[in-house]
This record gives C-alpha cells, sequence and structure tokens, in this order.
C-alpha cells in the first residue's frame, strides 16, 4: 500500500484502522467497493497495479 501512496505509516505488521483506511482508499481509488477487506478482486488489482499487469492478461 506504500508503494503505491496509500499508506505512510511505518510498516508494523498489523491491521490497524490506519491499515484499513489505507485498504479502503486504495479500493475506492481503482473502481473497486471500499470494505477495507483484502478481497480476491483488490489483491488482484493491487498485484496489477504493482507488477504493471492489466487485466486483459498482459504479462500471461
Amino acid at each position: 500500500m506504500s508503494a503505491l501512496g496509500f499508506y505512510s505509516g511505518e510498516a508494523d505488521g498489523v491491521f490497524d484502522a490506519s491499515t484499513q483506511s489505507a485498504l479502503a482508499n486504495f479500493q475506492s481509488s481503482n473502481g473497486l467497493t471500499p470494505t477495507a477487506v483484502p478481497d480476491a478482486d483488490t489483491v488482484i488489482k493491487f498485484i496489477e497495479l504493482s507488477t504493471g499487469r492489466v487485466q486483459s492478461g498482459q504479462g500471461q
């Protein structure tokens, strides 16, 4: 999340309110329902953005 600009705190491995807020902001900014839960759609979008892949299957 911090690499994409959604979380600015120290990475501590705790899924707290700050992490949930960052996740909900990431979801909202990427056309996903902002649930603050790392569901499959969220994980896929995060991987796509982190690796530069797009949903069309580029890189497969």
